[in-house]
């Protein structure tokens, strides 16, 4: 039980972490994980990221830039109990659209999450369509 308390709090953390980052530049997004080692750098379409590691959760969050505003975010989710927790977060804090989709509304246009897995990696990733 113990476990799970803390499972839950961690994943609470990690979804509070993945629900910032839409729309703000990378400077915001530093100063709100000055904590954390942030790593940067290109991908290979030339798209800039910001990344780390949050391994009480095992899980991964990245943010991905276009012209200095993060356009959209991605964590990866690396073990069953912090997905099955996170799923349950977001079926409480969000509108669900599906088993996998939720949306938010927001002061900026509809935040929008999928759930995917891709190469046996769960992943939330979250998008702005603007109002």
């Amino acid at each position: 039980m113990k476990k799970l308390i803390i499972a839950s709090l961690l994943c609470f953390y990690s979804f509070i972490c993945l629900s910032q980052g839409i729309g703000s530049t990378e400077n915001e997004i530093r100063a709100s994980h000055i904590e954390r080692l942030l790593k940067s750098g290109n991908m290979d379409n030339g798209l800039y990221y910001l990344c780390y590691d949050y391994s009480l959760s095992d899980s991964r969050i990245w943010y991905f830039f276009e012209n200095g505003i993060c356009k959209y975010k991605t964590m990866e989710v690396f073990n069953q109990e912090s997905l099955t927790e996170l799923v349950k977060m977001y079926n409480e804090n969000e509108v669900a659209v599906s088993q996998t989709e939720w949306i938010q509304y927001t002061s900026d246009g509809i935040e929008r999450t999928k759930l995917s897995n891709v190469n046996g990696v769960w992943s939330f990733t979250s998008t702005l369509e603007k109002k």
